[in-house]
């Protein structure tokens, strides 16, 4: 879905993760709205990959893999988390 505005067209994303507190009362309530530029946005590396060998059982050779990752924020400013949005019908 695209919302045309005098800044431009933005494309809009419906996502179920921005439900408000009231989804007990009203399943269907959304009130939040999430901007951002995903431009903005970039994923970074706390540990880097590594692979360990773990006790052998049996015949088989088992190995964990472990990483971490963490999402940066670029410009805080260029994202917004708008609350309580009134919703008319």
């Amino acid at each position: 879905m695209y919302y045309e505005s005098d800044f431009g067209v933005v494309k809009v994303y419906a996502t179920r993760f921005l439900v408000s507190d009231t989804a007990a009362t009203f399943p269907t309530s959304y009130e939040d709205v999430l901007i951002l530029d995903k431009e903005m946005w970039s994923v970074a590396t706390l540990q880097p990959l590594k692979t360990e060998k773990l006790a052998k059982t049996g015949l088989s050779t088992k190995i964990q893999m472990s990483t971490e990752y963490t999402l940066v924020s670029r410009q805080e400013k260029a994202s917004a988390w708008l609350k309580n949005m009134a919703v008319s019908p």
